[in-house]
């Protein structure tokens, strides 16, 4: 038996959400699926040939056609529709109009424990609820392969002879508040010195903006960060704002000794299970969306004593955090960790062969697209 559903997202590969859909939608393509790819606030950007293939008819019926819309938490009110949100939110708390906006559609998928329980507690009944966790394709993201000159990419950006031996600890995120950029560069210049041979790599860019402004305004950031702590000295940072080649990713996450990312908040983390997945430690906020595959045994957990309200963000696209709460990680305790992972190699390199084996026999994109299709299974046959 065929499926036939419509599926509406985002078009853009590079975005989170876009990933996700492209992820999921070419395996149940392959597996013969009969799929409507709706775009989600296309503009003018071009929809990848991928996105248009998936443009089939569907024979007439009686019931509802099924409606996946994986996209952020927006209403949905799309008629003769069975209406699924698949999604997810960062926060601790829930803002009033994603409540209201999860209680449009029939049911809700979401990719995290944490998620599900942030929605049930706020009154979003069980029986809407389904845990559907993203995943990994561990035929490209795995530990042996080509790797990246990061040292040879810094010495070639400040025209110097950074030691060949660094331990490098790579970040890839958004420029924002909620990822925590702030927390991150504490931790970095508190846990070490120019006698310490690393080199922090931010594989970066800031909502809306790209290249020379984004890099003008990251390193006004860091000189900020600086001058709160008294810092005089250089630590070391390969800045990386060109959008690099999703072909590529594999090969940046092999050539870290560690992925750090002291986050606020996740729906998920899909690249730190990609850093996992290739052998790349993390380094990473305990709870929220990443705690689904990291936990003590293959990660390095940064604790969370407090929480904090959004503070606005000049970076902010959606108005989905104001007036939330996040986790707060203490970058205290993030530049012990960094410290840890530098002077404990064979540590890391036993979390990194736990967290190899969990990504490969837990969280891998078809494990999670079989999940997804017994569910649509089950929604087409009642």
């Amino acid at each position: 038996m065929k499926l036939s559903f419509e599926w509406v997202g985002v078009p853009d590969p590079s975005t989170g959400y876009g990933k996700h859909s492209v992820e999921i939608l070419k395996r149940l393509k392959a597996r013969g699926h009969h799929i409507r790819f709706i775009p989600f606030s296309p503009g003018k950007r071009k929809i990848p040939e991928f996105f248009q293939s998936l443009s089939a008819r569907f024979p007439k019926t009686t019931k509802r056609i099924i409606r996946v819309n994986c996209i952020p938490p927006f209403p949905v009110y799309a008629k003769h529709r069975y209406n699924i949100l698949y999604t997810m939110m960062e926060t601790v708390t829930l803002h009033p109009g994603v409540r209201s906006r999860l209680r449009t559609v029939d049911e809700i998928w979401t990719p995290s424990k944490s998620n599900y329980r942030l929605f049930s507690k706020n009154g979003i009944p069980t029986s809407k609820l389904f845990i559907m966790p993203e995943g990994v394709d561990t035929t490209r993201f795995h530990p042996t392969g080509d790797s990246l000159d990061l040292l040879g990419m810094y010495n070639s950006q400040i025209n110097s002879n950074h030691q060949s031996n660094s331990f490098i600890i790579l970040s890839v995120l958004t420029w924002s508040w909620r990822k925590g950029w702030d927390s991150l560069l504490l931790a970095y210049y508190r846990a070490f010195t120019p006698s310490d041979n690393v080199l922090l790599v931010l594989l970066t860019y800031i909502p809306g903006a790209r290249g020379y402004y984004t890099n003008i305004q990251i390193l006004k950031d860091i000189l900020t960060i600086k001058a709160e702590e008294c810092i005089s000295y250089h630590l070391p940072i390969l800045l990386l704002t060109d959008p690099l080649p999703e072909e590529q990713m594999p090969a940046l996450y092999r050539s870290a000794n560690a992925f750090f990312l002291p986050t606020r908040g996740e729906g998920f983390c899909l690249p730190a299970l990609e850093a996992m997945a290739s052998g790349t430690v993390p380094i990473i906020t305990k709870g929220s969306g990443q705690s689904m595959f990291c936990n003590p045994k293959n990660s390095f957990l940064i604790h969370t004593p407090t929480v904090s309200r959004y503070p606005g963000d000049p970076y902010q696209i959606l108005q989905f955090f104001d007036h939330q709460f996040f986790q707060e990680p203490d970058p205290d305790h993030a530049a012990h960790l960094l410290q840890k992972a530098y002077n404990s190699p064979a540590v890391v390199g036993k979390k990194s062969a736990i967290g190899i084996r969990d990504a490969q026999t837990h969280w891998t994109w078809d494990s999670a697209v079989d999940k997804i299709e017994s569910r649509l299974f089950e929604i087409s046959q009642s």
